[in-house]
């Protein structure tokens, strides 16, 4: 039941990003508030498929869509206000770009199932913690982005 409910979230942000885009195709906001939804579903939909198979390779991929979802949704908040992109973005480009290729290699933020306990499904690899931290950092300016408007 619960794997519905992830996938049924997936697919309804991939149909309001769609909604918004044909709404209007040429506004950048919308444009980047559907890349946003679809980082979202790269995200939410790998876990949908790894809670029914276990499989490894869901895992990663899901954690690639992490990647991908914040930085989208930190670009799509800061083009919601009229603030010109700051240099320091470059570096975000630049950690999000490491731990995306990353991301795709085996034992790099995770490293093998270990089943469920009550503290994790993975052992963490050595880029877990930059991983976490990021999206954290990520987390907190994309809040404050929409706080300042």
């Amino acid at each position: 039941m619960s794997a519905f409910i992830v996938f049924l979230s997936g697919i309804i942000n991939l149909i309001l990003g769609a909604l918004v885009l044909y709404k209007k195709p040429r506004d950048k906001t919308a444009r980047l508030f559907f890349l946003f939804t679809i980082g979202a579903a790269l995200w939410i939909m790998p876990s949908v498929v790894w809670r029914l198979t276990y499989g490894y390779t869901w895992a990663k991929m899901g954690y690639t869509g992490g990647i991908v979802f914040a930085l989208v949704g930190l670009l799509w908040t800061h083009a919601l206000g009229s603030l010109k992109r700051p240099r320091y973005y470059g570096a975000f480009y630049i950690v999000s770009g490491i731990l995306f290729v990353a991301s795709l290699f085996d034992n790099m933020i995770i490293i093998r199932y270990v089943g469920p306990s009550h503290t994790r499904f993975f052992e963490k690899g050595p880029l877990y913690d930059v991983y976490s931290i990021y999206l954290l950092i990520i987390f907190f300016m994309v809040l404050f982005r929409l706080w300042q408007g």
